[in-house]
């Protein structure tokens, strides 16, 4: 896909787009886009572009944005996605995951990703938030910490506004 540019200058990759997610690369940072459900077939393909990307950038930024409408992830997703976590520790500067619904249901899915977290274990910092705005500058924050690798904040957020538009059902 064509990557978008912003008036800075900077580009925000759209990597993939379809009804139940999407996902992009801007700033160091891969973004999901969970719309409906979360696939075990998503899951290894973002596992799989992590790795490529951070092969090509240096570490990365991981940045999951669950919509209000998607259900939880079956078990195998669940493994599959703290799979994921683990095997890409090392890849990752910090992983950011955020559920911006309000209410018990809201609770439950950050539960359901605390618990996916504590599965894994992984070395890198994981937090989940309940807003993206917190989330970015959470990982904002990291990216300095670690060295001083190149972020930006406001690619990451043109990026999840785009996967939004892109993937919100009809």
């Amino acid at each position: 896909m064509e990557p978008l540019k912003n008036s800075a200058g900077p580009e925000v990759r759209i990597l993939r787009h379809e009804a139940s997610h999407g996902i992009a690369f801007a700033g160091r940072t891969l973004i999901a886009h969970w719309q409906t459900e979360t696939r075990g077939q998503a899951v290894a393909e973002l596992a799989t572009l992590l790795s490529h990307l951070a092969t090509e950038h240096g570490n990365l930024g991981l940045l999951q944005v669950i919509s209000e409408q998607a259900t939880p992830p079956d078990g195998a997703t669940r493994a599959a996605l703290a799979a994921m976590l683990k095997a890409n520790e090392n890849r990752i500067v910090a992983s950011a995951v955020i559920y911006e619904g309000v209410g018990f249901r809201a609770s439950m899915i950050r539960s359901i990703v605390v618990g996916i977290s504590m599965l894994s274990r992984p070395k890198c910092p994981h937090t989940v938030f309940a807003s993206t705005t917190a989330g970015i500058e959470w990982l904002a924050q990291h990216f300095q910490s670690s060295g001083g690798a190149r972020y930006s904040a406001k690619d990451v957020q043109l990026a999840t506004d785009q996967l939004r538009k892109l993937v919100r059902p009809a």
